[in-house]
């Protein structure tokens, strides 16, 4: 019986030393730059075609290292190669649509890194 707790013991203290050496270390999810709002909005229906779409995100993003796709309901890539920051904002990003998109569901997909190298998506 003195064993056991003893060994009891001893696996709680190397979960705690591993706890608080582990935790801290583990990257924070919630400080990855997030998707606040989009134009056009997720799942919005639209009576004329956009000519762009534009991304804003929670935090600055490194422009070099990210992406907007904007494909299509056969998963194919439609957007231009153009992506920038809308007005010098480096917490928005847009990219233009090539003319007279046809009507359907069309899927947009971001992929950014942030100054400090988190990729997020």
């Amino acid at each position: 019986m003195i064993k056991t707790k003893n060994k009891l013991l001893v696996i709680v203290v190397i979960a705690v030393i591993t706890s608080v050496i582990v935790i801290p270390n583990i990257p924070n999810s919630y400080a990855h730059a997030s998707v606040e709002r989009s134009n056009p909005a997720e799942s919005q229906s639209l009576s004329t075609p956009p000519t762009k779409v534009d991304v804003y995100f929670s935090d600055p993003v490194d422009i070099k290292f990210s992406e907007i796709k904007v494909l299509d309901s056969d998963g194919k890539q439609i957007q231009e190669n153009d992506l920038h920051y809308i007005d010098r904002n480096q917490k928005a990003l847009s990219v233009s649509l090539p003319p007279n998109l046809k009507n359907g569901i069309y899927t947009i997909a971001t992929r950014v890194l942030e100054p400090n190298r988190r990729s997020c998506y």
